[in-house]
């Protein structure tokens, strides 16, 4: 799920610029994608609603990783209100 949030986020495939074994041996570290620092900084509701869901998707521990019905859920009450312009998404679960 988070790699599909980064690619809709950053319109680039996680990891493309690595070989296949450097990735996955960064993954196993628990490294993370790196996401560009305009996104980062973005004052955009809809680019933090994706980088939140993806920093709870991407979560190493599965106990503590968030569900799909969570990210779900996230997405509903952050598409509620999205039209207001002083909504500011945040994570509640």
């Amino acid at each position: 799920m988070c790699n599909i949030f980064f690619v809709l986020l950053t319109k680039e495939w996680p990891w493309e610029s690595y070989k296949t074994k450097a990735a996955q041996k960064k993954i196993k570290k628990g490294h993370l994608p790196i996401i560009r620092e305009d996104l980062r900084k973005s004052d955009n509701s809809i680019v933090k609603v994706f980088l939140i869901a993806m920093e709870k998707c991407y979560i190493t521990n599965p106990k503590d990783r968030a569900k799909a019905s969570e990210i779900l859920e996230f997405f509903n009450v952050a598409l509620a209100n999205i039209d207001n312009p002083s909504y500011i998404p945040k994570w509640t679960s």
